[in-house]
Order: C-alpha cells, then structure tokens, then sequence
C-alpha cells in the first residue's frame, strides 16, 4: 500500500537567475520498488561477478547454477530455451521461459564487463537473448543521474537533485507501460533514458539520489 505526501521543492537550475518551484509527490512502499531495465538482446552474453553468483529458473526459485567469484560465464539460446555455459564445458540445465542471475551478498554482476546491481534476466527474444536488469529505483537512478546531466561538481547539487525527481518520475511513469511488447518498463538507451549501471555512480548523483528519495512530480 502507497501513502502519498505532498511538499514544494524549490530547485535552482543551472540556467542563470532561474527558479523553478515544483510540486512532489513523495511515495513510501514498504519495498522501495523496483524496474526492468532492458540492456540489449544478443545471441549470446557473457556473465561474471565480484563475488559468488546464481543462475535460477525464470521464476527465480529454482537454482539451476552455483558460479563462484572470478568465473565467466557465457547465457546460450536455442529455441526458446536458455542455458548458462561455463569454462572447461560445465554448463546448467536447458530452462525454458529463461534465466535470472543474481550475486551473493554486496556483489555485483558484470554483463560484458560492465557492473550492475540488482538482478539480470535473460529472456529468448525472436532473434536472440534480451538482457534486462531488475534493479530497486533508487539504484536505477544511481546509474543514470550521472550521463544525464553530467556533472561532478558538488556545488551543482541543487541542480542534480532537480534531475533526479525528473528521472524517477519518468521511470515511475513508465513501469508496466511496456509490458504487452518488452519484457523491461524503459531501455537504457535515449529512447528512454541513459543507463550505465553501477559503473558510472559518482559521489554526487548517489548523494541526491538519498536527499530526494521517494520524491516525484
């Protein structure tokens, strides 16, 4: 259950003498929610973590591979069946409907080399493999912040929070919109917005991201 509260931000922008006073919604959920991030669909992607990591069935119940830290792993596609291969030809089990990785404590998965918190799904697409990332809201917001306004510069924080309440509440917006064509709510792509992951936080956008938490227009 939601609870919705109503405040004014007032948010200086980086244009000279402009003031922009908008009015938020904050949303409380017991979860903090979360959204689908769809990365990119190819016929085969390689997977690794900082630490150990899980491959599940797609209901995300039945474990299927135990990875340990520093082993690559490739997800293949036949049909529309998945499988993880790992070195020397060890591999998991066919899953039909697809995969869901997950790391082990404060780890992070690396799809292709590049970070990402939360959970990776891999889903049989009609020619090859779509990738998408399960990530709480706050942490989505974490790898995007930084490539949208693209600013270090703690004296811009007033300007970085502003783009943040942009960013969740187009996210928020966009959760479900897809479901009958994508298997993700937005890309991280300019068709939506740009997403980087975990690679990409900096100090600044992480420290916006928790002083405007739950925060939309």
């Amino acid at each position: 259950m939601r609870r919705l509260r109503v405040r004014h931000l007032a948010v200086v922008a980086t244009a000279p003498a402009m003031i922009v006073v908008s009015c938020t919604r904050r949303i409380v959920t017991a979860s903090g929610g979360s959204i689908r991030v769809g990365l990119l669909s190819a016929s085969a992607s390689r997977i690794s973590a900082s630490g150990d990591w899980q491959l599940y069935a797609s209901d995300g119940d039945r474990l299927v591979a135990h990875v340990p830290s520093g082993e690559m792993w490739r997800v293949e596609r036949s049909a529309e069946r998945l499988r993880g291969l790992g070195p020397d030809g060890i591999s998991s089990a066919w899953q039909s409907g697809g995969l869901v990785a997950r790391a082990s404590g404060s780890a992070l998965l690396a799809l292709n080399g590049k970070h990402y918190r939360g959970e990776l799904l891999f889903v049989p697409g009609d020619t090859g493999i779509t990738v998408v990332n399960r990530v709480r809201m706050d942490d989505y917001l974490r790898g995007v912040v930084p490539l949208e306004i693209g600013t270090r510069d703690a004296r811009d924080a007033e300007a970085v929070q502003a783009q943040v309440v942009t960013a969740r509440s187009y996210a928020y917006v966009h959760i479900g919109a897809n479901s009958a064509s994508h298997p993700y709510d937005v890309a991280a792509s300019v068709s939506d917005q740009l997403y980087g992951g975990a690679d990409v936080e900096t100090a600044v956008s992480n420290a916006a991201v928790s002083a405007t938490r739950g925060l939309v227009l």
